[in-house]
């Protein structure tokens, strides 16, 4: 009952996790942290919480400690399972990493059960249940011929969560969302005020109200330059009967330079959110 979604290009990723989970059989809940930020890294998890929840709190001992970067995390995470779990429950957990790479490739999935490592390094990956929703918006996507992964950070983060809540129609997934992004070297958390995260640095839990309200402005920022580009589309509908009114272009044109001011908004919002992070490290 799970759904990741992560999206880097050369400078940059942008991750996004829903928040909906099981306890036993039957009892659903929601709000729990299935990304890890480590300092130049994100995990993001799938399966069972008996499993992976002990893995995201040895990572944190770790990625405090040094002994546990990007370079090394892949096999942090083997070594975890093949010395705590026992192979016949490596089945219930899946995994989706980003780390840096030059050449903007920075993610790649990990099924146990079936592979021995990490699969080759992506620009874009998804596990969890809600994935098949979100291979179907990459369809549209690339019918729209959207250049998705080609986008500025801004952009990327429209596209990233346009994904993430496309999986929220499945019934397993919910739109409480988990986001980490890394920039210029470093890691950062923000998500809904009703995510409760465990596995953060003491000055972001303390502070996690703050991060929800500037996570709130910027999803408001693009949620409304994914409608605008919506609305784009719509006003271009005459050209499937050949033809398509002069105002309905012009209003088209003005939409798109709607758009660019929105992703500006963002970028400027995204950015500020990082210093404010760092400062608040840096206390």
């Amino acid at each position: 009952m799970t759904s990741h979604v992560a999206v880097s290009s050369k400078d940059f990723v942008v991750a996004f996790s829903d928040s909906q989970g099981t306890v036993g059989m039957e009892s659903e809940v929601h709000g729990g942290q299935k990304l890890f930020f480590g300092p130049d890294f994100i995990v993001a998890k799938a399966g069972s919480s008996l499993i992976t929840n002990p893995l995201f709190a040895q990572l944190a001992t770790q990625s405090r400690d040094g002994t546990v970067t990007a370079s090394n995390l892949h096999l942090a995470i083997q070594e975890y399972l093949q010395k705590e779990i026992r192979s016949h429950h490596w089945g219930e957990v899946q995994f989706l990493t980003a780390t840096p790479s030059s050449d903007g490739k920075w993610i790649q999935s990990y099924m146990p059960e079936v592979f021995f490592n990490f699969g080759s390094r992506e620009c874009f990956g998804a596990i969890g249940s809600g994935q098949t929703f979100v291979y179907r918006m990459i369809e549209r996507l690339a019918i729209l011929q959207c250049p998705w992964t080609q986008l500025p950070l801004a952009g990327t983060y429209c596209v990233t969560k346009r994904l993430a809540d496309a999986a929220n129609e499945s019934l397993t997934v919910d739109d409480t969302h988990l986001v980490g992004l890394i920039a210029n070297g470093k890691c950062y958390a923000m998500g809904d005020k009703r995510i409760t995260p465990s596995y953060l640095d003491t000055p972001i839990l303390e502070h996690w109200p703050s991060v929800a309200k500037k996570f709130d402005e910027i999803t408001a920022i693009a949620e409304t330059a994914n409608s605008l580009i919506d609305q784009a589309f719509r006003n271009l509908h005459g050209v499937w009967s050949g033809h398509i009114e002069i105002m309905d272009a012009a209003v088209s044109v003005t939409t798109a330079n709607e758009v660019e001011g929105q992703f500006a908004q963002l970028e400027s919002k995204l950015l500020e959110y990082f210093a404010w992070y760092d400062g608040m490290l840096e206390r």
